[in-house]
């Protein structure tokens, strides 16, 4: 058995590159089976995993502070494509509003093309469309959200009038 492994171990340090670039092929072929497998191991060892984090704090940061600077483009490619889509605008709104106004961001109907966010008190928000937003800006914020009430005629026909 001992001769085996060393074997093996001798035979890795001979050929490290052969090696490399077969793994790299073969994961690049069989990427799907290789992500559910991920997933299944993850679901598996899941109790593992996080003791292992837990008990591997200050390796595991260091680990990630390396990574970070190694791959800082693509990290910074995969932040730009997430707040693209509908879910990472929404926490990104979510999160201007809460740090910069001091505002709260609970919407009361969802996102549609085209809309762009109203806060009708600080925490209430509600999707409406740009050009009405617009029509009613210049104002100060009291009267502004009284002209868009106003024009909707209440907050439910608002919601309604979004959901449609």
């Amino acid at each position: 058995m001992t001769d085996q492994k060393e074997y093996h171990k001798k035979y890795r340090q001979e050929h490290k590159e052969e090696t490399k670039t077969y793994r790299k092929k073969y994961n690049k072929i069989h990427k799907e089976e290789m992500k559910v497998y991920g997933r299944k191991y993850m679901q598996v060892h899941k109790k593992e995993l996080k003791q292992w984090r837990k008990d591997h704090k200050k390796e595991k940061k260091e680990y990630d502070k390396i990574y970070r600077k190694t791959h800082s483009i693509q990290i910074k490619i995969l932040i730009k494509m997430y707040y693209q889509t509908v879910k990472g605008k929404e926490v990104s709104k979510k999160h201007t509003y809460k740090r910069r106004r001091q505002l709260g961001f609970e919407p009361l109907n969802k996102y549609f093309e085209g809309a762009i966010t109203h806060h009708i008190t600080n925490k209430i928000v509600v999707y409406i469309p740009e050009e009405i937003h617009s029509k009613f800006s210049g104002y100060g914020r009291k009267k502004h959200r009284h002209l868009i009430l106003q024009y909707y005629g209440s907050i439910k026909e608002m919601v309604n009038a979004n959901k449609q």
